[in-house]
């Protein structure tokens, strides 16, 4: 019989997924369970004969981490060393997976896998490591004597106040009282007690407690008030068995100790510049440190104790969000953080606070709320300001894009005009005045001119106040001033005619009417409205302006029969270099409209707008007497 037929009928007696290979990594032999471990129907036979490397990079997907296990099937072989680990498969099932090189001398004759089943071993070692990790995150932190035990009344656990020696922790799980007892050489009878009570509470399911004397080294005795409190599964078995010791040696001082430290740590957070807080699931308030309960008296003053609610002090926009989260954690148990906006204080003051808040138990065990407050309100307040700034930064730059577009456009025409009537006037001047056509009018060329340099002078100074609005240097100057003739001076030299000769009308309501305007200014933002109604209203009923006081208020209603605005572009009518989409080819730089609202602003005033798109628009200044 062949050392292959040999080596057959073991593995094949084996509960264990076996593939051999030979030197040259071709499989020479696989058992059933081997094909059962990767769900694979047929006789191990059809395997024979196959390389492992192809067959391994058909069957990586089979696990949760395909290419180590391509890495590991190429490079374990190489070392020629065995190897020993834990693969696991994607459908939730771990292998413990070993590989032995088998050699002649030197030389290699076999490479042998095995695969072993070992997810219910996984399993519960993981829930043990998780109920270890949970012990020890918690446990050890408890300043009391704490231990839990098997059923069995093997320990699983001693927390560090217990048994502060690392070593002797360590090794004490798994055994019992018994031989710790022999360890620490104490007498048996502690361990005799110990083991009468534990069987006791096994068998009633009620809570123990007792006090173990013990003589120290010295000759003075401990005394230890202990407890056994039995975990329960629902077939009402024991599961667990949690032992809690406490020190009762010299009562009064550690009462003392006991008050000592819980006015420590009572004043450590009292003292702490974040909040501290524990609420019921409603939100009222059962304790706080000072730091949250200075800003819930300082939101909601009017609610003494016993009434606060953290929900109270949350502005209505974010409450919802919070309420969400509180809803989130009460269903899955997870810790829930996020920022939310506290209403305004007694002072006016309004913060932003980070909350992290987590579910934890009363002394009644009712699940409660606790959480913990960050004033965060510089760090907000920085951020929204940084949005602010580039958002005003991006305004900025389309500003600069409008204006150089517009610009340069409204500046082309009348220096085209400007450009044409000088070479006309250059070449009448060369010309002999008997030559000169009849046609040619030397001083209508000059009128031109004139007009054209008046009309970038005016585009100029518009955005050379635009720029002083920009920087806050526009001056302001009110005098007392009869409107009156103020605005009959500015029709007669402006509107009597307008340039298409049409005259503007104006009613006077109102006489005697004086207010404390900047003239200059003021004559910006009239002449600017008066401008548009003329300009948006070519052909049609000439614009009118009317004077009226209303009450203790000076209004002047600029109205034309124009074309008037998109109702759905209005919110955009006094921004910097807006032009209405209707405006087809009629010149304007879009920055009239955005100087009036300013002026009228500096007058402590408002502009009214009544749009009537395709048949006109009435603009009325108002501002204080």
């Amino acid at each position: 019989m062949s050392l292959i037929d040999n080596i057959q009928q073991v593995l094949d007696a084996l509960n264990l997924g076996v593939l051999l290979e030979d030197a040259e990594r071709s499989i020479v032999y696989t058992n059933k369970m081997f094909l059962d471990i990767f769900d694979m129907p047929g006789d191990p036979s059809i395997l024979v004969g196959v390389n492992c490397t192809d067959a391994a990079q058909q069957a990586k997907e089979f696990f949760t981490d395909p290419e180590q296990f391509l890495v590991d099937t190429v490079e374990i072989p190489l070392k020629q060393e065995p190897n020993e680990g834990t693969v696991e498969t994607k459908n939730g099932k771990f292998f413990k997976r070993k590989y032995t090189c088998i050699k002649e001398g030197e030389e290699v004759r076999y490479h042998l896998w095995t695969y072993e089943d070992v997810t219910e071993l996984v399993v519960h070692q993981k829930r043990l490591e998780d109920q270890r990790a949970f012990f020890q995150k918690i446990l050890n932190e408890i300043p009391a004597d704490i231990a839990i035990f098997t059923p069995e009344h093997k320990y699983l656990f001693v927390n560090k106040t217990g048994i502060k020696n690392e070593e002797i922790r360590t090794w004490i799980i798994g055994k019992d009282d018994y031989e710790y007892v022999a360890y620490r050489g104490v007498p048996t009878a502690i361990a005799d007690e110990r083991r009468k009570r534990f069987d006791l509470v096994k068998e009633s399911g009620n809570i123990q407690s007792w006090v173990d004397e013990l003589t120290k080294p010295d000759g003075t005795k401990d005394y230890v008030l202990r407890i056994f409190y039995p975990y329960m599964n629902k077939e009402n078995e024991l599961e667990l068995m949690i032992g809690y010791g406490v020190n009762i040696s010299d009562q009064k001082k550690k009462e003392l100790e006991l008050a000592h430290e819980k006015e420590k740590y009572s004043s450590l957070v009292s003292s702490l510049k974040d909040g501290v807080f524990q609420c019921k699931l409603d939100g009222s308030i059962i304790m706080g440190n000072d730091a949250v309960l200075n800003i819930i008296d300082k939101i909601t003053p009017e609610k003494g104790e016993g009434q606060r609610n953290i929900f109270d002090i949350v502005q209505p926009e974010d409450l919802e969000k919070l309420l969400e989260r509180a809803n989130l954690l009460k269903q899955t148990g997870t810790p829930q953080r996020g920022v939310v906006k506290l209403k305004p204080d007694v002072d006016g003051h309004v913060r932003y606070v980070d909350t992290y808040v987590w579910l934890s138990q009363d002394e009644v065990h009712n699940v409660i709320f606790t959480g913990r407050i960050s004033d965060i309100t510089e760090q907000v307040l920085k951020k929204i300001q940084m949005e602010e700034m580039i958002a005003r930064e991006k305004e900025l730059n389309s500003l600069k894009n409008n204006f150089i577009h517009i610009t340069s456009h409204e500046l082309r025409t009348p220096l085209s005009v400007i450009l044409s009537s000088a070479e006309i006037l250059e070449m009448a001047a060369a010309m002999d005045k008997n030559d000169l056509p009849e046609d040619i009018d030397a001083a209508q060329f000059t009128d031109s001119i004139v007009k054209e340099v008046n009309r970038i002078t005016e585009i100029l100074d518009e955005m050379l106040m635009v720029g002083r609005i920009e920087k806050g240097t526009l001056k302001f100057k009110p005098e007392k001033t009869d409107m009156q003739h103020y605005l009959e001076t500015l029709s007669h030299e402006l509107y009597q005619p307008y340039h298409d000769g049409r005259n503007l009308n104006i009613h006077i309501d109102t006489k005697d009417l004086a207010a404390n305007i900047d003239m200059r200014l003021m004559r910006h933002a009239v002449c600017n409205l008066v401008n548009n109604a003329f300009k948006y209203s070519a052909g049609k009923e000439v614009p009118t302006v009317r004077l009226y006081r209303r009450d203790g208020h000076m209004c002047i209603e600029v109205k034309d029969k124009g074309i008037g605005v998109p109702q759905e572009e209005m919110d955009m009518l006094f921004n910097s270099f807006f032009r209405a989409s209707n405006v087809g080819n009629i010149s304007g730089n879009g920055i009239g409209l955005m100087v009036v609202d300013h002026v009228v602003k500096m007058h402590n005033g408002t502009v009214e707008v009544n749009n009537n798109e395709g048949e006109g628009i009435t603009f009325t200044i108002v501002v204080p007497e």
